[in-house]
């Protein structure tokens, strides 16, 4: 432990300014306007910071204090030397540039009020290099809130007629009557044991005749009444006949059918190239087979477990639309039977969607209630066969009973960041986060949703909620009104195995209620493949995102020399690319580059063809959704306290990502 003894306090000395060297590579800038600044605080308050160096007086801190002391004339100034080496005198700059306490704005407001207050406005301009309008600004934020309820509650109003009309869930409506039919099935064989030592043992043991056979009825004129269109499970002990029961289904409907086990696969498919007519539908049918994970849509076949290979089967059978009987022998029969039970919930549910007609059959009676059945036939040992026939009615899958919502944390976050599709690097910088819960089965983490501070300005934004949250730049009140009112879904993680059965869905919309937030919001790519934030009760907004000067010029170059936008997330293809051009036109791109590279916002230090991946921003599907309960009645903010928000809370947008949909 070191004690206040072993803690140096080096005294200073006066050096002259002459004497004193710089090493021209502070990474710390100083703007003019805040260099003048510097010097009239040294003007007004004298040299009361000293410069750092080491021995030799190379400068480690002070460097824009002892340009400031030049230009004002000063021969002398006061330092302290430090025995330290060159890594060390570095590593002095670098703490004394960064570990610095952020401004509380509130409390700066109120500070500037007791400055101006004194008739000190100009102080604060000399000093600072305040403008009036930045010292208004900051003043605002100790007036209270407009709060427009009217507006609030027109809003509120709307926003539920569009959730009442947004009928999304139709899976279960307009059924139709459908076809009876009748499957006829008679099975018997006999056997006769050739006739060895061993066999001949055997029937002296158990004094059964050597040349006699035997004969078995598996099924005696067995007749079962069913319907297309109906789920029927097969079950019963190995080796009773399930399989020949199959059998019989896969000839009674002949080419109708199609069998699980008849699927031949090439190693080398790509999943999401092997099903579906286009993405869209590609990513809708791995993700119903519990597929649903980005890395694993760019797999090939043969990278996949044994798991996996099953549920991508199902997903090839579901795709076959010329088939409308599925047989499916040893049904889930290879899986955890937490993940059976999912997949034959989600087999169920595209069946029905579809009309299809399923035979499964399995030993294993778990997943009955989530496969829904309308016909169980519970095959024994011989002629011995039981039917049932069940009343389908439409229930969410069984494991929504041993699942629970709870509040969360960042930590709970990082467990399963590895499971989302967007980079690590984004993590800690841009989630801001706002409001954390986890969901969990059996105790087991397998969700999280992440709430954060919102963009201050967005486009889509605005033309749902008018000119209420229209932000501009250094309106600090607006940007409170922003911070206070509105919240960002920035993650939504289901662990791949729990993926499927609307878990994301169930999440979003226990949640959004328990933020503390009027409007929730939503950007989000996967929202045009993946409906889940409509779900669950948000409304979607389509719009276009305009491009900005810069994306449009990249555009036109490369339209001009016939680049292929389909690709234009591939960096081997715009590697290609870029080397088919000549030198001069090298140039000419790489100068576009260089502009949307060195933009606010941006600021990538390496340009190369790479940067054409991160060009073009995907277009986001932006959802919302109105907390009605908070908009029915009027808050009177100027009489509860308001927490102190720090520059970050304030700006965290600003910093980061003003520019999201601004256009």
């Amino acid at each position: 432990m070191i004690t206040e003894l072993e803690i140096k306090v080096p005294p200073a000395e006066f050096v002259s300014v002459e004497a004193l060297t710089i090493d021209n590579e502070n990474p710390n800038r100083l703007s003019p306007r805040r260099f003048e600044a510097l010097k009239k605080s040294i003007q007004r308050f004298g040299f009361v910071v000293p410069i750092i160096t080491n021995r030799n007086l190379l400068v480690a801190d002070g460097e824009h204090r002892l340009k400031a002391a030049k230009a004002l004339g000063m021969k002398q100034v006061s330092v302290v030397r430090l025995p330290v080496d060159e890594v060390d005198r570095r590593l002095i700059r670098q703490v004394m540039n960064k570990i610095r306490g952020e401004h509380d704005l509130f409390l700066d407001a109120e500070e500037y009020y007791r400055i101006v207050s004194e008739d000190q406005r100009g102080l604060l301009r000399e000093l600072l290099n305040e403008t009036d309008l930045r010292i208004d600004n900051l003043l605002k934020l100790r007036e209270p809130l407009e709060d427009n309820e009217d507006e609030l509650r027109r809003i509120a109003e709307k926003f539920r007629t569009k959730v009442e009309s947004n009928l999304l869930d139709r899976e279960w409506e307009n059924v139709q009557p459908r076809e009876p039919l009748m499957l006829k099935c008679h099975v018997e064989f006999s056997t006769k044991a050739e006739v060895t030592k061993r066999t001949v043992a055997v029937c002296e043991a158990f004094g059964l005749g050597v040349d006699e056979a035997k004969h078995f009825i598996v099924f005696d004129d067995f007749s079962v009444d069913f319907c297309k269109g109906d789920l029927i499970f097969v079950t019963g002990d190995s080796g009773g006949g399930k399989t020949l029961l199959l059998k019989a289904f896969k000839r009674f409907f002949g080419d109708e059918a199609i069998e699980l086990g008849d699927l031949e696969i090439d190693p080398d498919e790509t999943l999401v190239e092997g099903v579906g007519t286009d993405v869209k539908e590609a990513i809708e049918l791995l993700s119903l087979c519990g597929l649903n994970d980005a890395f694993l849509f760019l797999r090939k076949y043969k990278e996949l477990s044994e798991g996996q290979k099953y549920r991508y089967k199902l997903a090839k059978l579901m795709d076959d639309k010329d088939k409308n009987v599925w047989v499916i022998d040893e049904f889930c029969a290879t899986l955890d039977r937490v993940m059976a039970r999912i997949l034959a919930y989600l087999v169920q549910k595209v069946a029905r969607k579809h009309g299809k007609t399923v035979v499964v059959g399995t030993t294993h009676r778990d997943v009955i209630e989530d496969f829904q059945p309308d016909i169980v036939i519970e095959k024994g040992f011989e002629r011995d066969v039981e039917v049932t026939k069940n009343e389908f009615a439409s229930e969410r899958c069984s494991v929504y009973r041993d699942v629970c919502i709870k509040k969360g944390s960042f930590d709970d976050y990082k467990k399963l960041s590895r499971f989302h599709y967007r980079s690590k690097s984004e993590e800690s910088e841009s989630l801001w986060l706002k409001d954390c819960y986890k969901l969990l089965c059996n105790d087991e983490l397998i969700g999280v949703i992440v709430y954060s501070r919102s963009y201050l300005n967005l486009k889509p934004r605005n033309m749902v909620f008018g000119e209420r949250y229209v932000y501009t730049p250094g309106d600090l009140l607006r940007a409170r009104l922003v911070n206070e009112e509105i919240a960002r879904i920035s993650r939504v993680i289901i662990h791949p195995k729990f993926r499927g059965i609307g878990l994301g869905a169930f999440l979003v919309r226990k949640t959004m209620p328990k933020v503390n937030a009027k409007v929730i919001e939503v950007l989000a790519v996967m929202a045009k493949y993946n409906p889940f934030f409509e779900k669950s009760g948000m409304v979607r907004l389509n719009y276009k995102r305009d491009e900005t000067s810069i994306e449009k010029k990249v555009r036109r170059f490369l339209e001009a020399y016939n680049f292929d936008f389909a690709f234009v997330r591939s960096k081997t293809y715009c590697r290609h690319f870029f080397s088919q051009l000549d030198d001069e036109h090298k140039k000419v791109l790489l100068g576009y580059l260089s502009d949307f590279a060195h933009q606010p916002f941006i600021k990538m230090k390496t340009v190369s063809p790479d940067l054409l991946t991160k060009t073009f921003s995907s277009d986001s599907v932006y959802l919302h959704w109105v907390n009605s309960s908070l908009c029915k009645s009027v808050h009177d903010f100027s009489s509860v306290s308001i927490p102190s928000k720090s520059i970050s809370d304030l700006q965290s947008s600003a910093r980061t990502r003003s520019g999201k949909g601004n256009n």
